[in-house]
């Protein structure tokens, strides 16, 4: 890579930009599913008005988010075979890299003090479509890695990835005991610095 010079998943759910090739999976059901209610083992979902879904109803939502799931995973491999075949560095592409760059990004820029044998909790991926005119858009990939601690803590890094999979913007948000501190990182002069900080 570039030298470098009390909530949740809940949370970083509406934190950063790793959520947008995803959420039209389940936009078109946000003012169906405006509720659900745990009874019993059971989850009942309500349409906007309140009143209860049928049985039906909910397995045609379920199955349709099923289908859309599938089919995003469907176009993030034929991305990645496109891409592959246009040069990008696609072969370099694993999770176990990209959580080693937010790693590095996390600690040695924001002093994060991830631990180096950490696990994250979540590493998601998502290849970014081609440009209208069919090439290789300037970010390829951005990429969004979790660390969740026992106490609450988080530190999350969204990362976005040049055609030669390095890394050149950032984005990292750090809990500590209820309070975050937030990082915009570019590549300033050959390498990843940050470029403005915010803290509660």
């Amino acid at each position: 890579m570039a030298k470098t010079s009390q909530h949740g998943c809940a949370w970083w759910l509406v934190i950063g930009w790793w959520w947008r090739p995803i959420v039209w999976l389940i936009k078109r059901f946000e003012k169906k599913l405006d509720a659900y209610i745990e009874d019993d083992d059971e989850i009942t979902f309500h349409n906007a008005d309140g009143s209860v879904m049928t049985l039906k109803q909910t397995r045609e939502i379920l199955e349709e988010h099923e289908r859309q799931r599938v089919k995003y995973e469907a176009e993030q491999e034929e991305l990645k075979n496109t891409y592959s075949k246009m040069g990008v560095a696609v072969s370099l592409v694993s999770e176990h890299a990209v959580a080693s760059d937010a790693l590095e990004i996390a600690n040695e820029l924001c002093k994060a003090r991830v631990r180096k044998d950490a696990v994250p909790e979540r590493v998601i991926l998502d290849w970014r479509p081609l440009t209208k005119g069919g090439k290789v858009p300037k970010c390829v990939l951005k990429t969004t890695t979790v660390w969740d601690r026992s106490n609450g803590d988080s530190v999350i890094v969204h990362a976005g990835y040049l055609a030669d999979i390095e890394p050149y913007t950032a984005e990292v948000h750090i809990w500590t005991d209820g309070s975050l501190d937030s990082y915009k990182i570019r590549v300033v002069e050959g390498r990843m610095q940050v470029v403005s900080e915010e803290g509660e």
